[in-house]
């Protein structure tokens, strides 16, 4: 049986891990304990939490894509 996203995502709520950090395909809780993530989303399965190879800013810049960040808005007011 193929588990749907809605019921892994259930399944790890369930289990009551709280998650510090990711990296990889492990995950930690705030006492240091490793998991191995076995329900993330399609794009983690790929990649994995956080991979330097996968580097999204050059791509964003390519297209053109813009996240506000205080030093823009700063710009902006600048010459506005």
């Amino acid at each position: 049986m193929l588990v749907g996203p809605s019921l892994a995502r259930s399944i790890w709520k369930s289990l009551n891990v709280p998650a510090e950090r990711a990296v990889g395909c492990t995950l930690e809780d705030f006492e240091g304990n490793e998991y191995l993530n076995l329900f993330s989303g399609t794009s983690v399965v790929n990649a994995g939490h956080g991979t330097e190879a996968v580097v999204i800013e050059p791509m964003m810049d390519e297209a053109g894509i813009v996240v506000p960040s205080a030093e823009w808005l700063e710009a902006l007011d600048a010459v506005a």
